[in-house]
């Protein structure tokens, strides 16, 4: 797994990750970034020089963060609360928890949602016939 330290303007590391599009259609890629001693995931937005973290259910502007640069990953469907294997997860509050993913500037519930995942690394036996 690949983060590469950035800033709001200083260019995009090559190989981000994308993460989907802003409500305005512009392309979020895959981020997180330090907040009030929590690593959050974060949505960075290059075309407007913007980074937020989702933070006591606002969207919280940051300067400096970290973008997931890489084309080892795939983003599957899930939902209900489980996490796939492979999930990258985008930051660690204080406590230790986990945590995955912020929505549109604030923290939502969603029953059914994708997950960032890993692909799987292909093995011996799956790429050949040597076992």
């Amino acid at each position: 797994m690949s983060w590469v330290q950035s800033a709001v303007n200083s260019p995009l590391p090559s190989g981000a990750v994308v993460g989907g599009q802003d409500s305005d259609g512009t392309v979020i890629y895959v981020g997180r970034a330090y907040h009030s001693g929590d690593l959050l995931p974060a949505k960075i937005i290059p075309q407007k020089q913007a980074a937020y973290v989702s933070y006591n259910g606002y969207e919280v502007f940051v300067q400096n963060y970290e973008v997931l640069c890489g084309d080892n990953y795939m983003w599957v469907s899930s939902g209900y609360g489980q996490v796939p294997e492979g999930s990258v997860p985008g930051g660690r509050s204080s406590d230790g928890e986990c945590l995955y993913v912020p929505y549109d500037g604030q923290e939502r519930n969603f029953q059914n949602y994708e997950v960032l995942v890993q692909k799987p690394e292909e093995d011996c036996c799956s790429c050949c016939c040597c076992c």
